[in-house]
């Protein structure tokens, strides 16, 4: 018997483990991408990105799902100090693709103040965005 036959399995279990260990790594990271805690924050930060490559910002954020009605907020930092933001919830982007805009001037009064519906913006009707609408459009109409 030669020294040999008992370290060159453990020299290839240690390259094997290292082989492994990079497939898991590759495996672990299609995962996070398929996976997330608010999906339809993902699928916001899309929209975001295409909106801020449109009006020339600096950089986004997106902020949420918040409240009860899960409601996100995609800010754009323009030049200086300046910002630009709409606040979106999902809608039916499962079925035909639209989701909601808030609209944060009106307030309908359907919930009291103080109650968890005013608390959680409730108040703030949302409009239905056609999935068919331009982001020319969107833009003009609803970052602020």
């Amino acid at each position: 018997m030669k020294l040999g036959q008992f370290t060159a399995p453990c020299v290839s279990r240690y390259a094997t483990i290292k082989e492994l260990e990079a497939q898991k790594d590759k495996i672990v990271e299609k995962l996070s991408r398929l996976y997330s805690a608010y999906p339809v924050n993902d699928m916001f930060k899309n929209l975001a990105a295409a909106i801020a490559k449109k009006i020339k910002a600096k950089g986004f954020s997106v902020y949420g799902p918040y409240g009860l009605g899960s409601r996100s907020c995609l800010t754009f930092k323009m030049r200086g100090t300046r910002e630009r933001s709409v606040t979106v919830s999902a809608g039916n982007l499962m079925g035909d693709g639209s989701f909601n805009v808030i609209d944060l001037k009106t307030n309908t009064k359907t919930y009291p103040p103080n109650s968890l519906g005013e608390i959680n913006g409730l108040n703030h009707p949302p409009i239905v965005v056609s999935p068919k609408m331009s982001l020319d459009t969107f833009i003009r109409k609803y970052v602020k």
